[in-house]
C-alpha cells in the first residue's frame, strides 16, 4: 500500500515543505497453508490516518519495489518496523502509533509505554531537531 504525503518540515534529508513524498506499507505476506498446500495472506497492522492531521516520519530507502508503480520516477519510502508513525499534536508532541509485534516486544522487555503513545519514551519535534543537529554537529 502506498501513501501520499505532504512535506511540511523535513529536518533531515533533501526534502522541502511541499514536496510530495510516498511512502510504502508492508500490508501483508502470503505463504504456504501447509494442509491445503495453497498460498494464504496474511494481514499485517497498518495504522489508521486521516488527512487534516499532521504526522511524523522517520523515512528510510525503500529497496524493495524503489519506484511508485504508477509514476516510475517517483521514489518510495519506507518506516522502520514498528515505529512507523507518529501524530504530532499542536504542541509538538509526538504519539506513536505502534503494532502488535513492538507492542509484544515492549512487554517481553519489561517496558511500558507513555501515556498516549505506544512508545516507552517522551519526544517532541524539539527534541527530534536537537537530535538531528546534534548529529549532524551543529548547534541550537
Amino acid at each position: 500500500m502506498y501513501r501520499r504525503f505532504e512535506v511540511v518540515e523535513s529536518l533531515k534529508g533533501g526534502f522541502e515543505p511541499g514536496d510530495t513524498v510516498y511512502v510504502g506499507w508492508d500490508v501483508g505476506h502470503t505463504i504456504v497453508n501447509e494442509e491445503t498446500g495453497k498460498p494464504e495472506f496474511r494481514p499485517h497492522e497498518v495504522p489508521a490516518m486521516s488527512e487534516d492531521a499532521d504526522y511524523a516520519l522517520f523515512l528510510n530507502p525503500r529497496w524493495s519495489r524503489s519506484r511508485h508503480p504508477d509514476d516510475r520516477a517517483t521514489s518510495v519510502w519506507q518506516t522502520p518496523p514498528g515505529l512507523e508513525v507518529a501524530l504530532v499534536d499542536a504542541q509538538g508532541r509526538l504519539s506513536f502509533q505502534v503494532n502488535s509485534y513492538y507492542r509484544a516486544a515492549l512487554k517481553d522487555l519489561g517496558f511500558k509505554p507513555v501515556s498516549g503513545s505506544g512508545a516507552p519514551f517522551e519526544l517532541t519535534t524539539h527534541d527530534v531537531r536537537k537530535l538531528v543537529a546534534s548529529v549532524s554537529g551543529s548547534a541550537e
